[in-house]
């Protein structure tokens, strides 16, 4: 049975921590983060590169006893019990960000971050999953997507909505039916391929860890070489329009040209010329009749 560093018993030690009254007290090893209903944690025991805990905190309308588990949580209060899943699913989409930009920072690419609980006894947790820690079978498969011991965050806030029928079935967690989940075969979660042991297991994950880096860097590529090609077109358009518009300087000079070349009209006069006088045409008129 494992132990934390201090030699009592994970889900003691997470509980406990989740009790503190001033989470900044704990040590770095073990704070990544809280707020006034969440605890983050690393892992004591990462079972991938990046493997967090994201714990609820007792807080006004939620008792620690509410917060034992999932199970406990869920046959408790129902709309408490989904105002905690919510809290502490905000936490994680903010956790599962910092770590998706330290993967592309890191290694230019992103691998699945999962979030989710195992369905007997812990909290929630969210890992970037790269088993090369994983030592056991049990351990592997307590976290394969498919096999149904890791429960998905999203798909437990969905029986939420369902009758309650469901969500009463779906929460009363059976130790006999996730335990049997632990012992199935190893396979790949991403290709599906059934491995023989641990160690070919690892060996297969890393070899689709490579293939994941290199098909992303390709595809940031050919993206960068897009965008550079659209730039240099949009400059090129932009050239071609400056040059079929004349300058400035030149439209008001051929303004000017065009007023000193159109002819003189009749209120046209030189310099000094007194002005003339309007004939008087209705006189004139007169003496011809």
């Amino acid at each position: 049975m494992d132990t934390d560093r201090t030699g009592i018993h994970p889900l003691f030690a997470l509980q406990r921590y989740a009790c503190t009254d001033d989470p900044s007290a704990l040590p770095n090893h073990i704070l990544k983060e809280f707020t006034d209903t969440t605890l983050t944690l690393y892992d004591c025991f990462p079972k991938s590169k990046v493997h967090l805990l994201v714990l609820p905190r007792p807080h006004a309308g939620v008792k620690k006893e509410d917060l034992w588990s999932l199970r406990t949580l869920l046959k408790g209060d129902k709309v408490r019990a989904k105002q905690v899943l919510e809290d502490m699913g905000k936490t994680a989409a903010k956790v599962k960000d910092g770590i998706e930009k330290d993967m592309v920072e890191t290694w230019g690419v992103k691998w699945p971050v999962w979030v989710g609980f195992h369905a007997i006894p812990s909290m929630q947790s969210v890992s970037w999953l790269i088993f090369k820690r994983v030592k056991h079978k049990k351990h592997y498969n307590s976290f394969h997507p498919e096999h149904g011991f890791f429960l998905r965050y999203d798909d437990v806030m969905d029986w939420f909505d369902a009758t309650p029928s469901y969500y009463e079935r779906m929460s009363n967690f059976s130790s006999s039916t996730y335990e049997d989940i632990l012992k199935e075969d190893l396979s790949c979660f991403k290709c599906h391929k059934e491995l023989r042991n641990m160690p070919q297991l690892k060996a297969h994950l890393e070899e689709e860890w490579q293939k994941e880096c290199k098909s992303e860097k390709e595809r940031i590529e050919r993206r960068r070489k897009f965008e550079q090609q659209a730039l240099e077109r949009k400059r090129r358009r932009e050239q071609a329009a400056a040059a079929t518009q004349p300058a400035k300087g030149e439209e008001a000079a051929g303004t000017e040209n065009a007023a000193s070349n159109a002819p003189a009209t009749e209120d046209a006069r030189d310099e000094g010329e007194p002005p003339r006088k309007k004939r008087d045409t209705t006189a004139e008129l007169e003496e011809d009749s």
